[in-house]
C-alpha cells in the first residue's frame, strides 16, 4: 500500500500515499485524508481553530501549500479539473465537501 513513513508529523524523506477519492467513497476518504493531514501538521489550514496570527504566516503558507497538494494528489483528473482553480486547501477541501455532501443529501432525499 505504499511507503507510510514512520508518521512523526511529515519529518524525514518518506512520502505519505494517500488514499484516492472516488465517487463512492468520499466519507471513508475524507476520515481518512483528515488523520493523515492531522499527522503531518497541515490540518489546521484546512479547519482552522480560531487564532490567526501574522507572525506565522510564512509557515501558515507553507502548510496551506503543502495540504492542497495532498489534497490535488488524491483526486482523479475529471475532478482535479474542477477544483484546479482553488488557490488554498482549505478551498479544495470545502469545494469536495460540498460537491460530495451535496450529492449525498440529493439521493436521501429521493428515497
Amino acid at each position: 500500500m505504499g511507503d507510510r513513513g514512520s508518521g512523526g508529523g511529515g519529518e524525514g524523506g518518506s512520502r505519505i500515499q494517500y488514499p484516492p477519492l472516488t465517487s463512492t467513497n468520499y466519507t471513508s476518504w475524507s476520515i481518512r485524508v483528515q488523520a493523515i493531514m492531522e499527522d503531518q501538521g497541515v490540518w489546521e489550514v484546512v479547519e482552522p481553530a480560531g487564532e490567526s496570527s501574522d507572525q506565522g504566516a510564512a509557515a501558515r503558507k507553507v502548510k496551506d501549500t503543502k495540504a492542497r497538494a495532498h489534497l490535488l494528489q488524491c483526486l482523479p483528473d475529471d475532478l482535479l479539473m474542477q477544483v484546479a482553480t482553488k488557490k488554498t486547501g482549505k478551498e479544495v477541501w470545502d469545494s469536495l465537501k460540498a460537491r460530495f455532501v451535496g450529492e449525498e443529501r440529493v439521493k436521501e432525499a429521493r428515497l
